[in-house]
């Protein structure tokens, strides 16, 4: 199932929210954030079935001037 979700028409809930409700709480089993920003990501990361939080999945900083060793440790 694939629904849209317009945040403008509910703006006192967060996006994550507004997924929580329409899956009657459960959340979904994917979602997709193309962005980068930090903000989105922590809000797709809500919005799934998961029990994760957004730094547990950051393991490393690293500057992109040193962009090749971030590919050594993926």
């Amino acid at each position: 199932m694939t629904d849209f979700i317009n945040h403008v028409d509910e703006s006192d809930k967060s996006v994550s929210q507004l997924i929580k409700d329409l899956t009657g709480g459960v959340g979904v089993d994917y979602c997709f954030e193309c962005t980068g920003v930090p903000n989105f990501t922590k809000e797709a990361l809500e919005a799934t079935k998961l029990e994760i939080q957004l730094d547990e999945l950051l393991t490393h900083e690293v500057q992109l001037s040193d962009i090749g060793r971030a590919f050594q440790l993926m």
